[in-house]
């Protein structure tokens, strides 16, 4: 009897071992995987930007996970600065198979999202989720970044100005949008050149208002908006005089203390220019952008 207890015992110590050695080794269930593309604008590792009213076109494409488990369901959850209403309604969404294989294994959903005329600017979270029959699911996140409105500066002039020794116009007023002669009013020098007579041109200016320039060479002078070139301005050291310019150079002009800004570049610098057939020659020209 003894004998038979100790081998019952042991049998019984060895199938305690042997499960808890079969639980310790069994891997959690894997679950579905899931992929996110945007299909209008693009996505960069899961971010997105857009403008307020435009239209978002995302794909998923899900793959269930290995042991039979189908997958079941969509849904999309969202959070951030905005609310976008309405979103899809894909908890009963149709699964649309890939290649020909069954939508249970392998399926892709694309849903329209349209964000309204009215966001703000910020960042919405989306997160995209894939659910299998025994409720084990994959999601990804997805920021999409509403910017904030620009103003472009689309308004493009051409200026120009002597060498103030001379007998044309040494002075420009960018909101006329005219050359200004010598005895013209302080008030609408914004860029009065500062050459003497008998010196060579140089270009240079100062302002005989309140009108303050940075120099900003790495502008996008091409695509400026109002809102990129206050930024400029502020981020660099404003003032009222410029000495020798070059071709390219770009300057962020303040205007006269408010609140409008323009964007000039410089286009030509010719010392020699002798329009005005007398002894102190020199002109300078200029492309400006403003609203």
């Amino acid at each position: 009897m003894k004998n038979i207890l100790s081998i019952t015992l042991a049998l019984f110590s060895a199938s305690i071992l042997f499960v808890g050695c079969a639980e310790e080794t069994n891997p959690d269930k894997p679950k579905p995987t899931l992929t996110v593309e945007e299909l209008t604008v693009g996505i960069n590792n899961n971010q997105v930007a857009a403008t307020a009213g435009s239209t978002l076109v995302f794909r998923w494409n899900a793959i269930k996970a290995g042991g039979g488990r189908d997958l079941d369901k969509f849904s999309i959850a969202q959070q951030g600065s905005n609310t976008i209403l309405p979103l899809p309604n894909t908890a009963n969404g149709e699964m649309l198979p890939i290649d020909n294989l069954p939508a249970k294994y392998e399926a892709q959903y694309v849903d329209t999202i349209t964000l309204p005329a009215g966001m703000n600017p910020g960042v919405t979270e989306l997160t995209f989720m894939v659910t299998d029959q025994e409720g084990l699911s994959a999601s990804v996140t997805v920021s999409v970044t509403v910017a904030s409105a620009s103003t472009p500066l689309a308004t493009v002039k051409t200026g120009m100005f002597y060498h103030v020794g001379g007998t044309l116009a040494g002075a420009y007023d960018l909101v006329a949008d005219a050359t200004v002669t010598v005895g013209g009013a302080n008030a609408n020098k914004d860029m009065n050149n500062t050459n003497t007579a008998g010196n060579p041109f140089t270009g240079s200016w100062k302002s005989e208002n309140n009108t303050l320039f940075v120099k900003a060479n790495s502008f996008d002078y091409t695509n400026a908006t109002e809102e990129e070139a206050s930024a400029a301005y502020f981020a660099g050291s404003p003032s009222a005089t410029v000495t020798a310019p070059a071709v390219g150079d770009i300057f962020i002009a303040k205007l006269r203390g408010g609140s409008d800004f323009t964007v000039i570049k410089i286009t030509a610098l010719n010392p020699a220019d002798n329009t005005c057939s007398c002894g102190n020659t020199g002109k300078i020209s200029f492309e400006y952008k403003r609203r």
